[in-house]
C-alpha cells in the first residue's frame, strides 16, 4: 500500500471484487479422488518397479553410491 493506504497499482474508478468459490463434495467425488490418487500410485510404483527391475544389483549399487 501507498501513503495513505492507497493501492499504487490501482487505477482511477477501479475497484475490486470478492469472488467466492464454492464446490459440493458428495461422497462419489470424494471415493473418485481416493481410487484416482491410489490408482496413480499404484501406476507409478508399477512403472519404478519394472525399471528397477530391469537393473542388474551391481550396477544399481553403483548409481547410488
Amino acid at each position: 500500500m501507498g501513503p495513505g493506504g492507497t493501492n499504487p497499482f490501482a487505477t482511477r474508478g477501479q475497484s475490486t471484487i470478492d469472488v467466492v468459490l464454492q464446490a459440493a463434495i458428495t461422497p462419489s467425488i470424494l471415493a473418485a479422488a481416493i481410487g484416482l490418487a491410489v490408482f496413480g500410485g499404484l501406476l507409478a510404483g508399477a512403472v519404478g518397479g519394472m525399471r528397477a527391475a530391469r537393473l542388474r544389483p551391481a550396477e544399481s549399487l553403483r548409481s547410488v553410491a
